[in-house]
């Protein structure tokens, strides 16, 4: 939060940073070699501005037998909290360094890691060493993992017999360091994974993503939710299905359909990105989302290994964050009505600005194996 003191007014923080210099031979003559010194401008956008609205009828507060304006008004700032965690999490994806499957098992590099009490520690060695190799300082280090991946921590710390495997079976485990790292569990890690699809799909196929279903149509018989043209070529498909994904409440004559309002919910978080023969799909605050297909083409699949959740190891303080309007909230009376609109909103923004990219690792975990 550094940058929040320089911010009191306007919406963006700006953060130059140096080159960096290299040591040179100097000539027998005494001559040196100028560096040339170049900066470059890096910019923290305050562009976040969410919000929680519900509506309160008079009537209701006086008939229910309990303080539902504050509870539901609670829930709402908690959400609204959970937005934020998820969005400073979803930075993993700037880190300089991952530990993947190869790092850890001798496996496939950029496949998710199957962990297990076995193989929980040595993410931490993998970790320490790539931000050491880098000259990261020791000082101020943290591990945000999933309930997931603290319960393989929590297994092989309780299957020692030390100091800490005792603390884990009375007191819980979360706030315990290990190798230098404050570990954290969090709900909100980053999700991501890859459909193939290379071609063109049959009517009647369908891709699940959180519960939310997409058929594909012929472009004629896209008249339903979810439906999706699958286009004359697998990028079209490809291209179509993407659309749908990231405006999922909005209507393509002939291209795709609108989901339901309930549907559109559980895609609130999640985007798509074109691959031409593939899709990546991001979950953001998730942790892991279920996800399937009935395509035709048996090479069509979401690919096992590269359903990722994204721990975040790394220096406290390396993403940079300025809220300018925490969650609180505020009573507005609904004109024409007997009844109050309650608004919780909260306006921040945040950036993993170069130097800090370099101070976080992405630890890629198979999330399939949960």
């Amino acid at each position: 939060m550094e940058e929040q003191k320089t911010l009191t007014k306007g919406q963006r923080v700006h953060r130059p940073y140096r080159s960096n210099l290299v040591v040179n031979d100097m000539g027998a003559d005494g001559s040196y070699t100028r560096q040339a010194l170049t900066d470059v401008d890096e910019y923290l956008d305050v562009d976040k501005k969410k919000e929680v609205t519900f509506n309160a009828v008079d009537y209701e507060k006086i008939q229910h037998n309990y303080n539902f304006v504050n509870e539901y008004a609670d829930e709402a700032g908690e959400r609204l909290g959970e937005q934020m965690d998820a969005n400073y999490l979803a930075e993993i994806v700037n880190a300089y360094q991952d530990v993947d499957d190869a790092d850890v098992s001798g496996g496939t590099a950029d496949n998710g890691i199957t962990v297990s009490e076995s193989n929980v520690y040595k993410l931490f060695t993998v970790a320490s060493k790539k931000l050491s190799k880098i000259n990261v300082p020791m000082a101020n280090r943290v591990a945000v993992l999933s309930p997931d991946v603290i319960e393989k921590l929590d297994e092989f710390k309780i299957a020692r017999d030390t100091q800490d495997g005792d603390r884990t079976l009375t007191n819980g485990f979360t706030g315990v360091k290990v190798l230098g790292f404050d570990v954290y569990m969090s709900n909100a890690l980053p999700f991501t994974t890859k459909l193939l699809m290379g071609t063109v799909p049959t009517a009647g196929d369908t891709v699940v993503i959180n519960g939310v279903t997409f058929t594909f149509r012929d472009t004629g018989d896209v008249n339903s939710a979810g439906e999706v043209y699958y286009g004359l070529s697998a990028a079209a498909a490809v291209d179509n299905l993407v659309a749908s994904i990231n405006a999922p409440l909005t209507a393509s004559s002939g291209i795709f359909y609108p989901v339901s309002a309930a549907d559109a919910l559980k895609l609130s978080n999640i985007s798509a990105a074109d691959g031409t023969t593939y899709l990546t799909i991001t979950a953001k605050g998730a942790g892991s989302i279920d996800v399937s297909e009935t395509l035709s083409a048996t090479a069509d699949v979401f690919t096992t290994a590269l359903q990722i959740q994204h721990n975040y190891f790394g220096r406290r303080g390396a993403t940079d964050m300025v809220v300018q309007k925490y969650p609180s909230m505020l009573m507005l009376p609904r004109s024409g009505y007997v009844s109050t609109d309650v608004v919780q909103w909260a306006l921040y923004g945040l950036k993993t600005f170069t130097e800090g990219t370099k101070e976080i690792v992405d630890v890629k975990i198979a999330a399939s194996t949960f």
